[in-house]
This record gives C-alpha cells, structure tokens and sequence, in this order.
C-alpha cells in the first residue's frame, strides 16, 4: 500500500523484540518492571487456566479466557503528519485501507463503526470515514478553524474552534444542530461525558480545564464553567467517567494531575517513579535537551477504568486507578520518546505511537509486554481503535 509500510515482529523468546532497521534498539524493550503485588498476570499459567476449568465445571465461577481468535474485530486508524489516515486490522497489525487528505488532521474521534476527522484550516472541514474501509460518508463544513472534536453519548460531535466558535453536529449525518460561542478560546478537547459536559483547556489560560454543558444556551457565559487550574501548561488529558476524575499532563512534570471533576478544585500530583536520567532536583521539570523539556505527551484511561497510562520521554508508566494514592503498577522502557496511546475496546491490547521512529508499538497491556510494531510512512500523531461487526476491510 502507497505510503504505508508494515513490519511486525515475531514475539521473541524473551517475550520482546524489535524490527529492522531498529534492531539497534532492541535493548530498550527488554526492560519490564512490574510491581508484584499489583500484577493480575503473575499467576502460573497452567495453575491459573485449572482454576478456571474447575469453576467452568463446577458452575461458580468464570469460563476459561477468550482466545485471540474470539476477540471482537477493530479498526486501528492513524493520522499523520503528511495528511493521511492509515486503517489496520487491530488484531493482526495488516493493513487494509489508506486515505489522503487535502489538509492535515487535526483532530479525530470515533462513532459506532466511523472515524470523524477535522481538517485544518479556516473553513474546518470535517468528514466521517467507514472503519471497515475507509470509504466517505459525509463531509461538512463548520465555518471556523477547529481546535478540537468530541462526542456526547446521545450521539453529536462537539467541535470547538480556535476563535471560540463552536457547533453541534449529528454523528450518522453530520448535519448540524446548533451552535454558539464560548467565553474563551479552546485549546484541547478532552471528553463529553453522559451529563453532555465538556471538558477542555482554553488557550489563554492553559493551565486551566474548563468543564461546561454545551446545552446550557446558545451563547454561554462564565457561569456555564467550572474552571480547574492544574497549575501548568496542559500538554494531554484524559477522563475516568465512573470516577469523575480528570488527568492532566503538564509541561516539564514528570507525570500527571487529577482532579474530581465535581470536587473543590483540589488538585494531586502523581509523580512517576521512572526518572528520565537526571538529578532529581532537573528530574521534576523533565528532560531538557536539543528540543526543550522532554515532557510527558500521552495519556489514556484504560478501557474499564482501573489504570492509567503515560509516557513520559521513553517511559511507558502505568498507575491504578484508585482515590487516593493512584499507586504504580508498573513501567516499560519505549525505543523511542512516546505520544498518543490508544487501547483495543477490550483493553487487551494498547497501541503508543512512537513519532521519531515512524511506529506504532502494540502492548499486551495485561503484561506489559511488547507484541508487534507497526511502521507508518511518516509522523503517526492521533490514533483510535473502532470496534467492528464485520471484518476489517470489506464492505459489509
């Protein structure tokens, strides 16, 4: 496929690898810290797949686990920096589609079995794309170049634009509903939860999260927000819904910030207990080198909510999700410097894109273990996973 190369390694002996021409880098995956009280997987295998045959037998307990083969297909879709989106199976790493844009991406989200991307631009286009193909279902305009995109659970995409603009939009039709003006210019969209809210960073103040009801009016006022200061440049975001916490990146941090989304404003920092390398006294505001702060620049909740991930320069961190303390579970060492992470819908599988090594590593996110890489022509920036009812690249 034009512009799109693929390499998957072979799970090595040790349970690590990395692909030509980067076998030079092999060492860097083979370091795998996980704390032992925290791990779900340390169990024997053969123990462990027992005690399910017994529960299966005796009828009080869970059936043995789902077998690769049984997993629900999906729709691995990356966005790059040379205006193009790459579709991939999700299970198998193959390639099936790829489409060129007359812009480059700025923004991408997912519905049902569609990708919506915002293009930049002053006009802000946005187009739904099918995850089993690729192939144009709509495309509309919204007026204003665009910021960021999300979606509320009854099913509308929330575009914010970078002059305060913002719009409603259906998901299937991309018709638009209604729209307005924000108090301030957005920055990044992070989550539309089921209440409908909002949450995202304003430009001019970036170190504060903004969590609004979008159908509070036409024109919203300050007394539609609820402002957080996270204290810091926001680099990244993500939410725990069931939760209520929201978790911030912030620049030169060497890990993250949270905060209840309906608390007091009180915010907790969670420090990584990977280093990037110097004293500590530099190790608090990260990494400094030819390119600045070697800042943190990925942040996902995993599917069901119990972990949190971040990468950190070339450190994959992952904390529990738990009031109080967010404990380390453990950490894996990347190639290369980290940035967007994306999950398979049953959390088995995590996929963090590595820009300067033009990859997608694929994690077994139980184990921490490295599956597979996936080579993209050029810059990988945002990805999703779309969970499918028919095969990946078909028409069905």
């Amino acid at each position: 496929m034009a512009g799109v190369a693929l390499s998957i390694a072979a799970r090595a002996s040790m349970g690590f690898g990395y692909p030509t021409p980067n076998a030079g880098r092999r060492a860097d995956l083979q370091e795998l810290h996980i704390h032992p009280r925290l791990d779900q997987t340390s169990k024997p295998a053969t123990i462990e797949i027992l005690r399910c045959w017994l529960f299966l037998l005796l009828g009080i307990g869970p059936a043995l686990p789902a077998v690769a083969g049984e997993r629900q297909p999906a729709a691995l879709v990356v966005v790059s920096d040379n205006a193009t989106a790459a579709f991939f199976d999700a299970m198998t790493g193959e390639a099936f589609s790829n489409v060129a844009f007359e812009a480059k991406p700025v923004d991408i989200v997912g519905y049902k079995q569609s990708v919506i991307v915002a293009l930049d631009g002053g006009q802000g286009d946005i187009l739904a794309l099918s995850a089993l193909n690729g192939g144009e279902i709509w495309r509309t305009t919204v007026g204003f170049e665009i910021a960021g995109l999300t979606t509320s659970a009854d099913g509308q995409i929330i575009a914010a634009g970078a002059n305060g603009g913002f719009a409603r939009l259906g998901a299937a039709t991309g018709g638009r509903l209604s729209g307005g003006k924000l108090p301030f210019r957005p920055g990044i969209l992070a989550h539309a939860d089921t209440r409908g809210r909002i949450v995202m960073s304003p430009r001019s103040a970036r170190s504060r999260v903004a969590s609004l009801n979008p159908n509070a009016s036409e024109h919203l006022d300050p007394s539609d927000l609820a402002m957080i200061d996270f204290g810091g440049g926001i680099v990244k975001m993500a939410v725990a819904e069931k939760h209520g916490l929201i978790f911030a990146q912030v620049n030169g941090y060497n890990g993250f910030k949270v905060a209840e989304a309906d608390g007091d404003g009180d915010v907790r920092r969670v420090k990584h207990e990977r280093s990037l390398g110097l004293p500590s006294l530099i190790r608090e505001f990260g990494f400094l080198d030819f390119n600045g702060f070697n800042r943190c620049e990925g942040l996902a909740v995993r599917p069901g909510e119990r972990e949190v991930w971040s990468t950190c320069g070339k450190n994959l961190n992952v904390h529990l999700i738990e009031k109080g303390d967010f404990p380390a579970k453990g950490h894996m060492r990347m190639p290369g410097k980290g940035s967007w992470i994306s999950f398979a819908p049953d959390g088995a599988q995590a996929f963090v894109t590595v820009p300067d090594d033009n990859a997608i590593l694929v994690v077994d996110a139980g184990s921490l273990q490295f599956i597979r890489t996936i080579e993209i022509d050029r810059d990988p920036e945002r990805t999703i996973v779309i969970p499918l009812t028919g095969k990946a690249g078909s028409d069905d």
